[in-house]
């Protein structure tokens, strides 16, 4: 009829969607509401799961370095404390009078000894007060060498000898320079104290950069007779330090007890004193 809708083919009717401005702009707020409902939470989560990782990790890197650290430290003490162990054996065998350091061959033998049974140190001393001063020493190309070096008018007579894997000695051509013991900073520093002495680090007589652990030597009945000393050469603990495992990029230094962070190289040192 004129004034009907007429139903479209199959009988169904449609109507078409609202175009109400209103109807459109609260479907399209509802839908925002939804995803924010759906993906805040979820970025929160996101979120405090980040810090709570982070937390974790800073917290379980901070116990693994602590455990790294004092395991170098640890194993650097263990490398060094072998020092102070040959020197209270050393004050031992002295007031027992089981060595005389009036006989020289015989505290050259009893030295090579100690630097034997002492593979981390390079230089095993004593220096007496009549300016003597005895050591077995590691050379840098290899094998041992004893040095005798007894005061003259001149200077100190120096006799060395070279150590074959035998054992026996080897004289070398002796000469005359100027050395005294008494007059270095790590022989005057044990004598002035009752305990072992760290030196700071210098440059040796020989050359190469080290430090000296020494200790004031004492004789049967308690009168001091001279300094022993038990000396490091850095290219032997910078090979140690290297050899350290800190972390996959770590590295280890020695420190002393001013802060200055000890340079491995020798061109690095910027130090006269020698010992």
């Amino acid at each position: 009829m004129g004034g009907q809708n007429v139903p479209p083919a199959g009988g169904r009717e449609e109507f078409p969607l609202s175009r109400d401005p209103g109807t459109r702009s609260f479907g399209r707020a509802l839908f925002q509401i939804l995803v924010l409902g759906i993906f805040l939470p979820a970025g929160m989560i996101w979120a405090v799961g980040q810090v709570t990782t982070r937390a974790a990790i800073a917290f379980l890197w901070d116990g693994l370095s602590e455990e790294i650290a004092q395991h170098s430290v640890e194993r650097t003490l263990r490398y060094l404390e072998t020092g102070e162990t040959a020197l209270a054996y050393n004050a031992s065998v002295v007031a027992l009078e089981l060595v005389d350091p009036a006989d020289r061959r015989e505290m050259l033998g009893y030295l090579h000894a100690g630097l034997e049974a002492n593979p981390n140190v390079t230089w095993y001393t004593f220096a007496g007060e009549d300016g003597v001063y005895l050591s077995a020493f590691r050379q840098a190309e290899g094998g041992v060498r004893l040095t005798w070096r007894e005061q003259e008018a001149d200077g100190a007579r120096y006799r060395d000898f070279d150590v074959a894997p035998n054992g026996e000695w080897s004289a070398r051509p002796e000469v005359v320079k100027p050395y005294d013991p008494r007059t270095r900073s790590w022989y005057q520093e044990a004598l002035a104290a009752d305990g072992v002495v760290w030196s700071k680090p210098f440059l040796f007589a020989s050359g190469p950069p080290g430090f000296i652990l020494s200790k004031k030597a004492v004789g049967p009945t308690g009168e001091a007779i001279g300094a022993w000393a038990i000396e490091y050469e850095m290219a032997y603990v910078s090979r140690f330090l290297a050899g350290l495992e800190v972390g996959t990029r770590g590295r280890a230094y020695l420190v002393t007890a001013d802060g200055d962070v000890l340079p491995m190289l020798a061109t690095e040192w910027d130090i006269s004193d020698d010992g």
